[in-house]
């Protein structure tokens, strides 16, 4: 099978399976969607039919097309004309352009990677838009994220490759639970919370340790400078504003898969 990919990769056959990525990125969108609306509010993601959210009718197949739906009906349902939120059609969008370009980046050489990076990344668009406006990371993206990582590096490096990121995962779960929990007490307030916590640790288990810091390091500093901006529009101190970390953690970790090669000369 990772021969297979391999084979795709090849200059002759690349052109196409970009093609391919990014219509399977936008399927794989509007089931993000489906998980960014019902998760929060503990709804099936498997079994309930997809319907309105407004009027509560079920969703034909052909008015059910990713990004080309949207466009026909002009972001509205057919039955009650309500429309619906343009972030249906963006997460669409922005999931194929990620898995085309996350694609592009790999070589026939380097196709290991491309199972593990677009399954992170999806989790990470799924778990950022979530908590940006729940303020919640759903464990069942994180328990997903981390049995998949998993079960991809004892597929493509074997069992002793999997207990070796597995390893990572529980020294991370560690690490950043006794932050968590140690803020809490020191500080008197959420410092990481826990959805935080299990999300690091499942990025732990599919990246690595090395990689898992530069993670860290970057989505610190763009949660600080959100922390300031925040402060400074709204004329209070830091220590008030409420920053979401999972959306810089998501950030970060994309930004990681695309520039893993850059990020490898640092950490």
């Amino acid at each position: 099978m990772l021969e297979f990919y391999g084979q795709l990769l090849e200059p002759e056959m690349r052109g196409w399976f970009l093609v391919v990525m990014f219509l399977f990125g936008a399927c794989v969108g509007s089931f993000l969607n489906v998980c960014i609306w019902r998760m929060p509010l503990n709804e099936s993601i498997v079994f309930a039919p997809s319907h309105c959210t407004k009027c509560n009718a079920k969703i034909a197949w052909y008015d059910n097309i990713p990004l080309v739906s949207y466009i026909v009906l002009r972001g509205k349902c057919r039955h009650c004309h309500e429309h619906y939120t343009i972030r249906y059609f963006v997460v669409e969008l922005i999931t194929a352009v990620l898995f085309c370009g996350i694609t592009a980046l790999q070589n026939n050489s380097d196709y290991s990677f491309l199972p593990i990076a677009l399954t992170t990344t999806a989790v990470l668009i799924a778990a950022g838009i979530i908590d940006f406006e729940h303020g919640i990371i759903p464990d069942k993206l994180t328990i997903f994220l981390l049995i998949a990582a998993g079960c991809l590096h004892w597929w493509i490096n074997g069992m002793s490759v999997m207990f070796d990121f597995l390893a990572v995962a529980v020294a991370v779960a560690a690490v950043t639970g006794i932050i968590a929990w140690a803020g809490k007490i020191i500080f008197k307030r959420t410092v990481l919370g826990w959805g935080d916590v299990k999300l690091l640790t499942a990025l732990g288990t599919a990246f690595g340790l090395m990689p898992l810091a530069g993670i860290i390091a970057l989505s610190a500093v763009l949660g600080i400078i959100s922390g300031v901006a925040g402060a400074v529009k709204r004329k209070e101190k830091i220590a008030a504003q409420e920053i979401r970390y999972g959306v810089f953690i998501a950030i970060a970790g994309i930004t990681y898969i695309f520039f893993r090669d850059w990020f490898s000369n640092y950490f």
